[in-house]
């Protein structure tokens, strides 16, 4: 009786201590998991920052382009490139991790390439160039100082012109794209009609009127 009671108590001792590894095993395994979460929410609260900056910077780079277009009078020395904006800085576009370099020639042929997609204008199919480029900083000294967000400005004839010639504004108006980017390999884009006028005020200053707008993630 003795021995059979030596056996069953070391059968259960053996039960217990399984119970009690798969216990062990269940609980770091969801330790793991809750951490990996906890992981995982920390980069999209992160990227949803970083992609919430960028929209700011965007709307910041197309607000500095209005800003450098009441003071041309002519819109067609800005689209041929006689007239540009006051932001003339970094001239390195970031890129993500792993992507290869970049130029602002090479960022000009990718913003003409997307919107040539759209379709075609014969004789009167505008042609983006570069306006201004950047970094946030450059533009706004009170952005903050680690602030990495690089933007560029890109202008292009609007497509209802009908005078034959994309480097010729003959209606007063024009299209904007302000893109922001930064070295994580995010962008974001506003894309802008603007019309000129100078029935704003009632003393005829010359202004500034948008007619539409939308934003590219």
């Amino acid at each position: 009786m003795t021995i059979l009671k030596s056996e069953q108590h070391r059968g259960e001792a053996g039960s217990a201590l399984l119970v009690v590894l798969l216990a062990s095993s269940l609980l770091a395994a969801l330790g793991l998991a809750l951490a990996a979460l906890g992981s995982v929410e920390t980069v999209i609260a992160s990227n949803q920052r970083a992609g919430s900056q960028l929209s700011y910077a965007a709307a910041a780079a197309a607000e500095g382009v209005l800003a450098d277009l009441l003071t041309s009078p002519s819109w067609s020395d800005v689209l041929v490139g006689v007239a540009n904006s006051r932001l003339q800085g970094h001239a390195v576009p970031p890129v993500g991790p792993g992507e290869p370099p970049v130029t602002l020639a090479q960022l000009t042929a990718a913003v003409q390439s997307e919107f040539d997609v759209q379709g075609s204008w014969g004789a009167n199919h505008p042609r983006w160039r570069l306006f201004a480029h950047g970094w946030l900083t450059e533009l706004a000294p009170m952005a903050s100082a680690d602030s990495d967000e690089f933007i560029a400005a890109f202008v292009a004839d609007d497509v209802g012109e009908g005078d034959g010639d994309p480097l010729v504004d003959s209606n007063g108006r024009i299209q904007i794209e302000a893109r922001a980017m930064s070295a994580r390999g995010m962008h974001r884009s506003i894309v802008m009609t603007v019309e000129q006028t100078t029935s704003l005020t009632s003393t005829g200053v010359p202004g500034v009127r948008v007619l539409a707008l939308k934003e590219i993630r």
